[in-house]
């Protein structure tokens, strides 16, 4: 949605007729200045538009968006580099202990199993995807254009003896992981829970859950809070 609104404010003027490769570039090069977080939101911003022009070439046979779309597939974008710094453990843990104090024990027990477990964000706190997406879920929000949830860690996939079988979002990998050697991850089951027996906690549903809105979180607003640990 973000996304989508910056681009009807930097293009909505725009014909598609008068889009040519100097236009788009231009477009692309003021979304990025200033630094690796704007070349982050450009390289977005570009996988937005050619989403956006690839359903007006084949969801409304536009004969434009048909033309725009070879130009962008001829033109290349700079990829962002992966960061090479990893949180440590004492970073990890410190977050968690920030987390729980602002009342936010959802982001420390996220922060837990991302570490302990190896898992990455979407894995760990799942995916608001539009309704129309065709996949099926039981986790909506009705007060948000019906979104439905996907993806993340669900209390149904943890078993009797700690063991989370997961099937991941990249590769769609089924993994497996013993739980009780996750001593962040246990920390905080103990703290939310008085104890790590499976029987004490939540028979289903997803694992990490927002204290504001009792559903799971929006990943702008996961991170927002996140950084403020």
């Amino acid at each position: 949605d973000a996304l989508i609104k910056r681009l009807l404010q930097d293009c909505s003027s725009l014909k598609l007729a008068d889009l040519k490769t100097q236009d788009i570039q231009s477009l692309y090069d003021g979304w990025t200045e200033n630094g690796t977080k704007k070349q982050a939101m450009g390289h977005s911003l570009i996988t937005m538009l050619r989403g956006l022009v690839n359903f007006g070439m084949a969801g409304l046979a536009d004969d434009q968006c048909e033309r725009l779309a070879m130009v962008l597939h001829n033109m290349h974008f700079p990829m962002v580099k992966s960061r090479s710094e990893r949180l440590t453990v004492e970073q990890a843990k410190s977050i968690c202990r920030e987390a729980n104090k602002m009342g936010r024990a959802s982001i420390a027990l996220a922060q837990a199993f991302q570490f302990d477990c190896m898992l990455r964000q979407k894995d760990v706190i799942g995916e608001w995807v539009p309704h129309s997406e065709p996949v099926d879920s039981d986790v909506m929000d009705a007060k948000n254009n019906n979104n439905k949830w996907l993806r993340g860690i669900r209390w149904e996939e943890i078993d009797h003896d700690l063991i989370l079988t997961h099937t991941t979002s990249k590769g769609q990998k089924e993994i497996v992981v013993d739980l009780k050697p996750a001593k962040m991850v246990i920390q905080q089951l103990m703290l939310a829970y008085g104890a790590v027996a499976r029987s004490k906690m939540p028979p289903s549903g997803p694992v990490i859950v927002s204290e504001t809105s009792r559903l799971p979180w929006y990943a702008v607003e996961f991170r927002r809070n996140w950084r403020v640990a």
